[in-house]
């Protein structure tokens, strides 16, 4: 999980594979953009991985499974 400034195009794009928030309120300011470093138009976003997410989900679903890595109840 990271704060990071991203620039409109960066942040449609890590929008597929990460998990991204908005993070700062207000409108869009001139950022340097960490994925491009190019200084555009963006905000701050919070930057999760997408995997821990899946696997927190998982864990709540059924938390026996997280542990031992089996589905069945035996």
């Amino acid at each position: 999980m990271a704060y990071r400034d991203l620039c409109r195009p960066c942040m449609e794009e890590l929008k597929n594979r990460k998990l991204v928030m908005y993070a700062s309120g207000g409108v869009n300011n001139k950022v340097t953009c960490a994925v491009c470093g190019r200084r555009r138009y963006g905000c701050t976003y919070l930057v999760k991985s997408m995997r821990k997410e899946v696997r927190r989900a998982n864990r709540e679903k059924d938390p026996g499974s997280a542990k031992t890595g089996r589905t069945d109840p035996a």
